[in-house]
């Protein structure tokens, strides 16, 4: 893999559009808006006709990047996450604020959908899942989560989501937020990997807090650790098949500034 190849700007890395949902800036304004979403049987049939998209959806292998992971590339990522010393949940509370709880769903998606670029995922593999609506669990209530989809050999669409314990099947993932809904009314959106949060669109220097001190950094740099992370972890374990850690540009011995500037050359964070 060239060093060109290795630091392709993101509105090149990330041209493909999904099939399902082009790349919206607020789901919840999307979500307000369906007209045809207002009782649980016409979720359900949304659901359905989404769902079905997913699954006819099949990447085609393009250049020299993966179209496909193992089940067992796939779950030594996912194993990885749970004790990560920024996605991990034991984490968290380093990262909230003292005045909201923030459950940092959407930083493990995005987490998960870098290591897999990293391991040599190619762009068209990797999707999110999204929950929409009120759910509740025994302690907690909240209205979206968020997982990395990535296509495996041997079981097609797998959610990477460290409330299983392991990579579980999309309709395993549906089936386990369906039952957490208040309202049998949440809807279910694939998206292109690059969107950030709920309310927000593609990634972005200020969202992520490239650019500004921890304490002013609503996230709490919680974004600028993990890209920081995702440049330092060795994949030589986890690589997706096709692709040579070791013709990467950068080194691994590469000082860490350095390596933060070469993922943000690689999101095209400049």
């Amino acid at each position: 893999m060239t060093a060109k190849a290795s630091t392709l700007r993101c509105e090149n890395l990330f041209e493909i559009k999904s099939p399902f949902v082009e790349l919206p800036s607020n789901l919840r304004e999307v979500y307000g808006s369906e007209p045809n979403a207002h009782t649980a049987e016409a979720v359900a049939e949304l659901n359905k006709q989404t769902l079905e998209n997913l699954e006819n959806y099949k990447p085609v292998q393009s250049g020299k990047r993966a179209a496909e992971i193992t089940y067992q590339e796939a779950n030594r990522l996912h194993q990885s996450m749970h004790n990560h010393r920024v996605v991990g949940y034991n984490a968290t509370a380093n990262y909230n604020r003292p005045d909201v709880s923030i459950g940092y769903c959407f930083g493990r998606a995005t987490y998960a959908h870098l290591m897999l670029l990293k391991m040599g995922m190619q762009k068209e593999s990797v999707l999110k899942i999204w929950a929409v609506g009120e759910m509740k669990s025994p302690s907690v209530m909240w209205d979206f989560h968020v997982a990395t989809l990535v296509n495996t050999a041997q079981h097609g669409w797998m959610a990477i989501d460290p409330n299983f314990s392991n990579p579980t099947t999309v309709s395993e993932w549906v089936q386990k937020y369906k039952s957490t809904s208040t309202d049998q009314l949440l809807r279910f959106y694939v998206t292109p990997a690059e969107k950030f949060s709920f309310e927000i669109g593609k990634y972005d220097r200020a969202q992520l807090g490239l650019d500004m001190e921890r304490k002013a950094d609503w996230y709490r740099h919680y974004f600028v650790d993990l890209i920081k992370s995702v440049r330092e972890t060795k994949i030589d374990n986890l690589s997706a098949q096709q692709f040579n850690p070791k013709n990467d540009s950068i080194k691994e011995e590469t000082k860490l500034s350095q390596a933060v500037d070469y993922l943000k050359r690689f999101l095209g964070l400049r």
